[in-house]
């Protein structure tokens, strides 16, 4: 079933693109139930896939010293896992699960590459948009792990 055009303008990444380019996009995305409990992806699994969460939470984990793993943050609707496998085919750092039942997007990347074959301004206009909100994703990380790193030190004093 083709994903709808106007559902991917919930998602920041695709509000400031043409409207053309969405539809575009809406052609080459894959929708997704997932039910709670699933794993995404697990850390040290090569990435292939983008997840866009139309509804629902994932959690992010990474494999702490005991070997168990920590949880990092909580993914919710807006948000996209697994960015970096967009661009290269590299190890995933994290794992990630869904924590409720979820409504996903899938973006693969040999997808996105044929995209960019037919489509270069398009690719590049999306590319560009995910650059900048992964940019904004890393920021508030950064925050996180500031305000932790702050409470950790207050509570040594």
């Amino acid at each position: 079933m083709p994903v709808n055009p106007d559902s991917l303008l919930t998602l920041n990444v695709f509000c400031e693109l043409d409207e053309d380019i969405v539809k575009a996009l809406a052609g080459i995305l894959i929708e997704k139930a997932v039910p709670s409990g699933t794993h995404l992806f697990l850390e040290d699994q090569k990435g292939e896939t983008v997840f866009f969460i139309m509804e629902g939470k994932v959690g992010i984990t990474r494999k702490g010293p005991d070997g168990g793993p920590v949880e990092l943050y909580e993914a919710e609707e807006g948000d996209f896992l697994g960015e970096f496998s967009l661009f290269e085919s590299g190890i995933r750092q994290v794992t990630a699960t869904t924590k409720e039942d979820c409504q996903l997007l899938m973006l693969r990347r040999k997808d996105f590459l044929k995209f960019a074959d037919r489509n270069a301004v398009a690719a590049f206009r999306f590319a560009w948009e995910m650059g900048r909100s992964c940019a904004e994703k890393i920021r508030g990380l950064e925050q996180i792990l500031m305000d932790g790193f702050g409470r950790t030190l207050e509570s040594k004093a």
